[in-house]
C-alpha cells in the first residue's frame, strides 16, 4: 500500500532505501498522515529521529543501515539532524530499531537473545551528542527471523497524524506511540 503511494507520486509518503538516510518535513496544519518508512531491515538498524517545535511543524529523518556501515550511519544523522531550523524545540526523540541475534553463553551452553551493545552504545552517543542528551531514545529489538512473510516484512513505519500524534509501526507490531 504505501509502495503504490509513493509509485503515484503522494507528496505525504517517503521510502528510504538501505544504506541511505532522508528525512519528511511536517506542519502544524497538515490534515493527513504524514509517512516515512524504510523496508527489508533483516539485520539492519534504522534509526528515526522526531523534533517537533513549538509551533507544531517538525521534522522526521529515518535513516537505514547495515551494521558493518555504522560509521557512515552515524554520519548521515549528524548531517540530517543539524539541518533542523533554528526554531523553539518541544520535543526530540529517537527510535532505534536494532537486531538482536543468538548467542550460546559459554557457562549455561544456552542460547539467549542479545544485542551488539558495543554498536548499541555508539549510535546512542551519537544520538546525544548530535540531537541532545534531552532527547528521549526508545530502543525496539527485533530478530531478523521474525514473522518472516507478513506484508510488512522487516519494515519501520513512522507516521505523524493530523492530531499530531507520532506512531511508529513494525512488520510485528501493531502501531506504538512515540
Amino acid at each position: 500500500k504505501l509502495e503504490k503511494r509513493k509509485e503515484q507520486g503522494d507528496p505525504n509518503v517517503k521510502k528510504i532505501e538501505m544504506n541511505d538516510c532522508d528525512s519528511l518535513d511536517f506542519s502544524a496544519s497538515e490534515n493527513q498522515d504524514r509517512i516515512i518508512w524504510t523496508p527489508s531491515l533483516a539485520g539492519c538498524f534504522a534509526i528515526a529521529i522526531i523534533v517537533e517545535y513549538e509551533d507544531g511543524s517538525g521534522t522526521i529523518s529515518l535513516s537505514h543501515y547495515q551494521p558493518m556501515e555504522i560509521d557512515k550511519h552515524l554520519k548521515r544523522i549528524g548531517k540530517q539532524t543539524s539541518q533542523t531550523p533554528e526554531k523553539k524545540i518541544k520535543t526530540k526523540k529517537a527510535l532505534i530499531m536494532v537486531v538482536e541475534e543468538h548467542e550460546k553463553d559459554p557457562k549455561s551452553l544456552k542460547w539467549k537473545r542479545t544485542i551488539k551493545k558495543e554498536k548499541l552504545l555508539a549510535v546512542l552517543d551519537a544520538i546525544k551528542s548530535t540531537v541532545g542528551n534531552d532527547t528521549q531514545i526508545l530502543v525496539e529489538p527485533y530478530l531478523s527471523s521474525a514473522y518472516v512473510g507478513r506484508e510488512r516484512d522487516h519494515s519501520l513505519v513512522v507516521k505523524r497524524t493530523p492530531t499530531e500524534n507520532i506512531l511508529y509501526q513494525t512488520w510485528y507490531d501493531d502501531e506504538k506511540s512515540l
